[in-house]
């Protein structure tokens, strides 16, 4: 809750939803929308996302100086 008392907090807010076009109230439901998450909500997201058929293992190594 400090960030919500510091003035960088508040211009990076409104300045990222109004360049998104999203709603700068929006923060407003934000307590509402925390509330509504459940552990069973995380496991059916869980679930929905996190397929493993969709997986993709990527490992970046060092180029080669040559």
């Amino acid at each position: 809750e400090l960030h919500l008392k510091d003035n960088r907090f508040w211009l990076n807010w409104l300045s990222n939803q109004l360049e998104n076009r999203d709603d700068p109230d929006a923060i407003l439901n934000y307590p509402k929308l925390i509330r509504q998450v459940t552990p069973e909500s995380v496991k059916s997201a869980a679930r929905q996302y996190l397929d493993e058929k969709n997986f993709i293992k990527l490992v970046l190594v060092p180029e080669e100086k040559g």
